[in-house]
């Protein structure tokens, strides 16, 4: 008999719950009185609380497949069995508690993955419950016993008949105190997997970055150090992935061999399975659907990127005359266009930094990461940097992603001191693009566009409406439809980027994690940009 572990999930907390609310009743049956020590009797009252609250905590890891919660459930439904047949003599309640532990044993193989009991405990829902059983357990006790008055004696009185409100006492202390310590713990020990991801082994992922054949610029993000990393069994190609709560969230697309995408999206999946995480995967194009499609996931639309076509880019025509006014006045004014090579940057550094403090002082931002880069001066050095200067120096920057296939390029971090020419990022948004053409690129991303291009009829998914009725009508608290309208001007092609999650229920939840994750918690989530151009900037 092989049960499902959600099935043994609720049965062992429903016997934790039997074994509490049965430490509740008054007195013992009378012919155990008669024949049971008082000792024995007392001290299994005790260890039965202790029993049934961590039968209550134990339930969330057999949800979660683990394998040491099955071996501390098993015990304990064994211990709980006997110490029950010793303080009341109840053949039902021993005989549930034995078939229960029978059924598991017979199950023991669906418990496989290793660990994951301390995993089990930061999920607030389980441990919520568990704290509500035990306090129904006491308020029952307090029912039960309250005609008999309190007093200090109570606590050390040690008899068979009429004992029950004492051996209550004791049990519902001893259960609060592991109760407590578990609470205490849980609230003061980090999150599984959330540890500071290892030193990047940097030689074997420039190796990867030169001769990948699939991925796009945002790999570049593997120079943050903000995201553990998942490698092939190849070693040839590697995803990026943070860790919230129970969600392994991955950052873009893999990076590496094209052929090596699909195991590595399964090695992925089986990795997240051992260790009880959910999947979810941030800003993906469609080359990797059919994979995630695979791995079971459900797709939503979150937006659509701007890749401008740079074989074809020119500032000719009536539709480019915004932007030929602002290139001749930019340069009417005696500002210049040039990308600093990598070797130049570090020197550059101590000239942007200032540009940098003071743009976000205006925005009254916070330097973010995951998905969007931060002035971190070993991570700029890493890429060659796109300026415009005056007479007195660098007035605006953007450090340059490229790939080494040229298919794209892309700018990351965009910031722009105060006193500059109108239109300044224009300029060096037309500039980049002339110089990717001569170049040899194919298209540069100028980023997404939230919630652009979803479906707002009424047979589209609920998410989808509600996404579109947000860029419709949230201008109040995000710019979402002047961010598209600014990078329309650079007539782009809209590419879909999509999110993945384990079920469609949970897809709400994995993009409000998402949004967590890239905005550096819920400050950064509530906070509006100041204008279109200012968020292309962020």
């Amino acid at each position: 008999m092989v049960l499902a572990p959600a099935v043994f999930a609720v049965l062992s907390f429903g016997a934790g719950v039997i074994l509490l609310w049965s430490l509740a009743l008054p007195s013992l049956p009378e012919e155990v009185a008669r024949l049971v020590p008082v000792v024995r009797v007392n001290a299994s009252h005790f260890f039965s609380s202790l029993a049934g609250v961590l039968l209550l905590l134990v339930a969330a890891g057999l949800r979660r497949r683990s394998r040491s919660a099955w071996t501390l459930a098993f015990g304990l439904l064994i211990v709980s069995t006997v110490l029950n047949a010793t303080r009341s003599g109840s053949l039902v309640e021993s005989a549930v508690l034995a078939i229960l532990a029978a059924a598991l044993w017979l199950s023991r193989g669906a418990f496989y993955r290793p660990g994951g009991l301390r995993r089990a405990l930061h999920e607030r829902g389980w441990f919520l419950a568990a704290i509500a059983a035990f306090a129904t357990f006491v308020w029952l006790g307090f029912v039960f016993f309250e005609d008999v008055p309190y007093s200090d004696e109570l606590w050390w009185r040690f008899v068979l008949e009429d004992g029950g409100a004492s051996r209550f006492l004791r049990g519902a202390a001893g259960g609060a105190i592991l109760l407590a310590g578990v609470i205490a713990w849980r609230l003061l020990a980090p999150a599984p997997l959330e540890e500071a991801p290892p030193p990047l082994d940097e030689d074997r992922i420039l190796r990867v970055l030169d001769r990948a054949s699939f991925g796009r610029c945002d790999a570049n993000l593997v120079w943050l150090r903000d995201k553990h990393l998942f490698w092939s069994e190849s070693g040839e190609t590697f995803l990026q992935y943070g860790v919230r709560g129970r969600r392994l969230i991955v950052m873009g697309e893999p990076c590496g061999r094209e052929n090596d995408i699909l195991p590595t999206l399964r090695g992925f999946r089986d990795f997240a399975d051992r260790h009880g995480m959910e999947l979810c995967f941030y800003s993906v194009g469609r080359d990797l659907l059919p994979g995630l499609v695979e791995l079971g996931l459900i797709i939503q639309k979150i937006g659509e990127a701007a890749l401008v076509p740079l074989p074809s880019f020119s500032l000719e025509g009536s539709a480019r005359k915004p932007l030929r006014q602002i290139k001749r006045r930019v340069e009417r004014e005696g500002f210049t266009f040039r990308i600093a090579p990598i070797d130049e940057v570090p020197a550059l550094l101590p000239k942007l930094r200032p540009i940098s403090d003071a743009w976000l002082a205006r925005h009254e931002g916070e330097e973010k990461g995951f998905s969007l880069g931060s002035f971190d001066e070993a991570y700029l050095s890493r890429f060659p940097v796109a300026l415009v200067e005056g007479a007195d120096g660098p007035v605006a920057f953007a450090n340059v992603w490229t790939t080494t296939s040229r298919r794209e390029l892309s700018v990351d971090l965009m910031r722009y001191a105060e006193a500059t020419p109108r239109g300044v990022m224009d300029y060096l948004f037309t500039e980049l693009a002339f110089w990717g053409k001569e170049n040899g690129y194919g298209v540069l991303d100028l980023g997404m566009a939230p919630l652009s291009g979803l479906e707002e009829d009424r047979l589209a998914p609920l998410l989808s409406q509600v996404g579109a009725f947000a860029y419709e009508h949230g201008g109040r608290f995000y710019g979402f439809q002047g961010l598209r309208m600014y990078k329309d001007k650079f007539d782009p092609v809209w590419e879909p980027l999509y999110l993945a999650a384990a079920s469609r229920l949970g897809l709400p939840f994995a993009l409000a994690d998402v949004a967590l994750m890239t905005s550096g918690g819920v400050r950064g989530v509530i906070r509006r940009p100041r204008s279109a151009s200012g968020s292309a900037g962020s």
